[in-house]
């Protein structure tokens, strides 16, 4: 399993499930991430922020060798958010390239030139997340619509978003991408759809937001470190069994 599985599978364990979904995605059994041991649920995971991570990286690196000189980094910057992949994301946010509060990077300054580069917050409030969310969710209503999870009785999603706080606005935007989203799948759409920030877990119906869950800054933090450790010792089992394969066919 993935981390962010086993994090989202840790999660929803706490604050809905009781303990009672375990993890491991099977294709020849057609079962998502998650479900339970009875196959009557069944939760496929996905995040919604790693587009913007990537994003920043790759930005990052072609800043890297200009760091000492502000202003090629900005023209970099400019250049790079003129790509195809952000034309909605610029219309969302009133982009301009005269208005530093609409561009979708904000570049950091010091007495040497560059140190940081972040997006900026408005973004990953209100056009980022929203995209992105809309991105993934359509992709999973495809692999629904193709028999994909079929190995359970009752197909849910989660998208996650937990590496940074959002606002409700954001849960609105997402929802409204969502609904729009919907329209275009007439034959299968998921029973339940779960959006997990930092702070909470929205659950979207098919008309409207059904419910918020908040989660504890406490209990978020203690449901990463045991994340860790469950991924570390998955790690190491799956490396132990690729090793005894490995000496069985010697």
């Amino acid at each position: 399993m993935k981390f962010n599985e086993i994090l989202v599978k840790n999660i929803l364990n706490k604050y809905i499930y009781n303990d009672k979904l375990i993890g491991g995605d099977n294709q020849t059994l057609k079962l998502p991430d998650l479900y339970t041991k009875d196959k009557k649920i069944g939760i496929e995971v996905t995040m919604c922020e790693l587009d913007v991570d990537y994003c920043i990286s790759e930005l990052k690196k072609e800043c890297e060798k200009y760091v000492n000189d502000y202003d090629k980094c900005i023209k970099i910057r400019n250049k790079y958010e003129r790509k195809e992949m952000f034309a909605r994301l610029r219309n969302q946010i009133n982009y301009n390239v005269n208005d530093e509060k609409r561009h979708i990077f904000e570049l950091k300054k010091d007495e040497n030139g560059l140190s940081d580069i972040v997006v900026n917050q408005e973004v990953i409030n209100i056009g980022f997340v929203p995209y992105i969310f809309a991105k993934m969710y359509e992709n999973k209503l495809k692999k629904l619509n193709r028999g994909n999870y079929d190995g359970v009785k009752s197909k849910n999603l989660v998208i996650s978003s937990l590496l940074r706080e959002k606002s409700s606005d954001s849960a609105r935007m997402c929802f409204y991408m969502y609904d729009l989203t919907n329209s275009m799948f007439v034959n299968k759409l998921f029973d339940k759809t779960y959006l997990i920030y930092r702070r909470g877990i929205y659950i979207f119906g098919q008309d409207k937001i059904e419910k918020f869950i908040k989660i504890n800054d406490k209990d978020l933090n203690n449901l990463y470190n045991l994340s860790v450790i469950e991924y570390k010792n998955s790690r190491k089992t799956n490396n132990f069994n690729k090793n005894e394969k490995k000496n069985l066919k010697s």
